[in-house]
């Protein structure tokens, strides 16, 4: 340990000593089955380049204050299978060294439970091409279906096995459905019967798709995309046509309107009790030749009646279309 006011700093040190007992193992790991526990560790020092090093393993279950001990066979294998134990029980693991001078010292204890007990496997698993993909059926164990908690579908092809399905599928479902197998494939599949800690698996099953799943995915987007060309030139055409009949409509209310102050104005005016038609300010219309019109039917309809009295029309502001005279009564 060193330290001053700024930090302080610890490190660790090996002394090795010749001629002595092996040190402990260490970085012991292990996997569990339903019966068994696989242990696997890196041995210490052995006590000197003379010394051969053999290992013992010393389990227990937990709560239980007796150990057990069985040698590792051969001599100097740094792994071993330990079997006869119980599912679904917690035990406890030490390795220990030995030489010739006695043995060392004892390794970090571990912790493993073994797997619960396993449900039967899965039965007649078949797949079936549907109209909207392919169905993948099975039936439940025969023998511990009621450890089953949920199933689990592995397909492959030509690499390691994947999960087929994302979210678990529940214990009293018996198929699941499958939409995105390529055409002109080959799958093997399998469905695992799962418990708490355990599980069991069905038969391979070889499914072959058809070739022609393909040509029906090529063709449905083919189909597609000339429907949403049809939809679209559809929906212009008929945007056209309403633009058209809204322009149409403004036209024909113009010509109303005008049309209507030309009667008025012929007539003297109009009777009391009869609403005026209002009529759009100047400039407003988009029609050139009908702004030159309403310019010439305001000043000539506003100007005060007389026995004698000519109305003059002008298109453009430069050509006359008449004159007319009235002579007394």
């Amino acid at each position: 340990v060193v330290s001053n006011e700024v930090a302080t700093i610890v490190t660790a040190t090996q002394l090795v000593v010749e001629g002595t007992q092996p040190h402990a193992p260490y970085n012991v790991s292990g996997n569990a089955s339903e019966f068994a526990v696989t242990l696997q560790w890196l041995p210490g020092y052995s006590g000197g380049p003379d010394y051969k090093q053999d290992y013992t393993i010393w389990y227990r279950e937990a709560g239980v204050s007796d150990w057990s001990t069985i040698p590792v066979t051969p001599s100097g294998s740094t792994q071993v299978t330990i079997n006869r134990l119980t599912p679904g029980t917690t035990y406890e693991f030490q390795v220990i060294g030995k030489n010739a001078l006695g043995d060392g010292m004892l390794s970090k204890v571990i912790t493993i439970r073994t797997l619960g007990p396993r449900p039967g496997h899965p039965r007649n698993l078949t797949v079936t091409e549907v109209h909207n993909g392919f169905i993948i059926t099975w039936q439940a164990p025969q023998d511990k279906a009621n450890l089953v908690q949920y199933y689990t579908i592995k397909y492959r092809t030509d690499g390691p096995w994947k999960t087929l399905n994302k979210a678990q599928i529940r214990a009293e479902e018996t198929s699941y459905l499958v939409k995105n197998l390529v055409g002109g494939r080959t799958y093997y599949f399998r469905v695992l019967a799962n418990s708490v800690k355990s599980y069991e698996s069905s038969e391979e099953v070889k499914f072959s798709v058809p070739a022609r799943v393909k040509h029906k995915a090529i063709t449905a987007g083919v189909v597609g995309g000339i429907l949403f060309f049809i939809v679209a030139i559809i929906l212009s055409v008929c945007a056209v046509k309403i633009c058209n009949k809204r322009k149409r409509r403004k036209q024909e209310k113009a010509y109303n309107m005008v049309a209507c102050r030309i009667t008025d104005a012929r007539n003297g005016g109009q009777p009391p009790g009869v609403s005026q038609v209002p009529l759009k300010k100047l400039g407003q219309s988009r029609i050139p030749s009908l702004n030159a019109l309403l310019r010439g039917v305001v000043k000539r309809v506003t100007r005060p009646p007389s026995p004698h009295w000519e109305a003059e029309f002008y298109l453009g502001g430069t050509r006359r279309l008449g004159r007319i005279s009235r002579a007394p009564d």
